[in-house]
């Protein structure tokens, strides 16, 4: 439970049932919409811990066995739900060979009972796709880096359509901003004078707009 945060505790998985966290991995699945998700993400919760940010772990991509996120989704969605992680207070996670867009199966004794399924296959880092992945990664841990700040900071969401959700961190001297689009329909704002890109994914600049299409992201960040 989030309250868990309020007794002592300094680290903890997204809520499971209230999704106050929110846990990512519920909208990514189907099983509340994207308003939803964002209703939760305005909720308060004690500031006197972190939660831990993920797409998956060792839990769910052992009960997805073949049906990984990676190949679930596509990775470009996943890419936008890493951009996602990477961008929320509390701490980012990564399961093993989501840096690479590995769609391996695992099993989490596989060590024991399910022999070659608890490696990672580290033929995905030599595709077009895993460099790319791998290069938003270090981009965002750079980020991290930069701004520690961005682990407690508040989130602040700003009027969006159903599947589009945007938000900006305050950082001591600036800000980031996010758009990800989780749609099936281009998403269209006016450019008003864009700050400096930090990464983008089928996100294209056209005179005077922003333009966004389905599972597309723009992380931007601004000095103040």
């Amino acid at each position: 439970n989030h309250d868990t945060l309020d007794h002592g505790f300094d680290l903890l998985y997204t809520d499971n049932t209230r999704i106050t966290g929110p846990r990512s991995l519920y909208m990514i699945i189907g099983e509340i919409t994207v308003t939803e998700w964002k209703e939760k993400l305005a909720e308060p919760f004690s500031q006197e811990g972190r939660f831990i940010r993920f797409v998956e772990n060792h839990d769910t991509a052992s009960v997805a066995g073949l049906k990984r996120l990676e190949m679930l989704i596509g990775s470009d969605r996943m890419e936008a739900f890493i951009a996602l992680t990477y961008t929320l207070n509390g701490v980012p996670f990564l399961w093993n060979g989501n840096e690479i867009c590995d769609d391996s199966m695992t099993k989490t004794m596989g060590n024991r009972y399910f022999p070659g399924t608890n490696a990672i296959n580290w033929a995905y880092a030599m595709t077009e796709k895993g460099r790319r992945r791998l290069k938003i990664v270090k981009t965002f841990n750079d980020l991290r880096k930069r701004h520690p700040e961005l682990q407690a900071s508040g989130v602040s969401l700003y009027p969006s359509p159903e599947n589009v959700i945007c938000y900006k961190r305050k950082l001591e001297g600036g800000e980031i901003k996010v758009f990800i689009n989780l749609g099936d329909e281009e998403f269209r704002m006016a450019e008003n004078g864009v700050d400096e890109i930090i990464v983008m994914n089928r996100t294209e600049l056209e005179e005077h707009q922003i333009v966004i299409r389905k599972n597309g992201y723009m992380v931007t960040e601004s000095k103040t």
